[in-house]
């Protein structure tokens, strides 16, 4: 129900600093996910449509630093490959297409690893 009411009150732009604050301390989430609200305070924003870029707590992150940009190009072929539940074969195949087994797999963990290191452990 708080949730809900969350979602109204930045529909309408309505006390939306404290709204926001009170989402994130409460770690309230809307039972259909409000994608249409720009401002909700979603942990990791990804914007793919006119330009891409990463946000993880309103901080840009810069995918492709020190020369690896696997993992931006991995988050790039997950979104790509439709977003949800990609099978590990189909990443690999994009990314490493002449890699076969445990070598694709390899690679595809390590990439996993660093993506999540930029985007959900990002402090």
């Amino acid at each position: 129900m708080i949730s809900e009411l969350c979602v109204k009150a930045l529909e309408h732009g309505i006390e939306t600093e404290y709204v926001k604050s009170l989402i994130n301390r409460r770690g309230l989430m809307a039972a259909s996910p409000p994608l249409h609200i720009d401002n909700w305070p979603w942990r990791v924003k990804i914007y793919t449509l006119g330009r891409f870029s990463v946000v993880v707590d309103d901080t840009p992150v810069h995918l492709s630093a020190k020369g690896r940009k696997k993992p931006l190009w991995m988050l790039k072929a997950l979104i790509t490959l439709g977003g949800r539940e990609v099978a590990e074969e189909k990443i690999a195949g994009a990314l490493w297409p002449d890699a076969k087994g445990d070598t694709a797999h390899s690679a595809f963990t390590t990439t996993l690893s660093r993506l999540r290191r930029r985007c959900i452990n990002f402090q």
